[in-house]
C-alpha cells in the first residue's frame, strides 16, 4: 500500500476545510452559491454596456492616486474618493516604470474589498481616502525606477454589493 504524500495530505485537508467553511457561511446566510460565482470570476450575468462605462467615467473622474512610489521594497501612496458614491470593491493596475519611464511590469492589486472573506476592508465614502502599501520586494523588476502608473480596473459601488451581497453598513471616510 502506497502512503500518500504530506503535500496531498495537505491540499486534501485544505479543500475540505474550504468546502466546510462555505458550508458553515452558506448556512448562517453570510454567502450565496451566486456569491461563490462572482467572487470566482464567473459572473452571472453579463453588466450592461452603459453601467460599465458609467462606472469608469466615475473611476476616471473621482478616484484620486496620490503619490505612489516605491522605496524599500514596498509600493505607498494614496486612493481618494472625491464622488458622491461609496466604493466597497476598487482593483488597480500598478505599472511598474524603469528610469526611462518606460513599463516594464504589471501587477493588479485589491486596494477595496467589502466582500473578500480572507481580508475585508472598509468602504471607502464620499470624499474618503486610504493608504495604500503593499510588499512588492518579491516581485518588483530589479531595473525599477521606484516609480510607477496606476489605473482603475474594477470598481463596485457599496451600495450595489450591499444590496448583492448583503453586507453590514462600515464606512472609512
Amino acid at each position: 500500500m502506497r502512503i500518500p504524500s504530506r503535500t496531498y495530505i495537505f491540499s486534501t485537508i485544505a479543500v475540505i476545510s474550504f468546502v466546510l467553511l462555505f458550508i458553515t457561511l452558506a448556512k448562517t446566510g453570510k454567502v450565496t452559491v451566486k456569491q461563490a460565482s462572482i467572487s470566482a470570476g464567473k459572473p452571472e450575468e453579463e453588466k450592461a454596456p452603459q453601467q460599465d462605462s458609467l462606472k469608469r467615467e466615475y473611476s476616471d473622474r473621482h478616484i484620486i492616486f496620490g503619490n505612489f512610489y516605491g522605496k524599500d521594497g514596498y509600493l505607498r501612496g494614496t486612493i481618494k474618493n472625491t464622488g458622491a458614491r461609496p466604493i466597497g470593491l476598487l482593483r488597480i493596475a500598478v505599472y511598474f516604470l524603469d528610469p526611462k519611464g518606460s513599463r516594464i511590469e504589471k501587477k493588479e492589486y485589491t486596494a477595496i474589498s467589502v466582500i473578500s472573506l480572507l481580508n475585508p476592508t472598509e468602504t471607502l465614502g464620499p470624499n474618503g481616502s486610504i493608504d495604500f502599501e503593499r510588499d512588492v520586494q518579491e516581485y518588483a523588476p530589479s531595473n525599477w525606477s521606484g516609480k510607477v502608473e496606476t489605473e482603475v480596473t474594477n470598481i463596485e459601488f457599496d451600495d450595489e454589493l450591499k444590496k448583492e451581497f448583503g453586507i453590514s453598513e462600515k464606512t472609512n471616510t
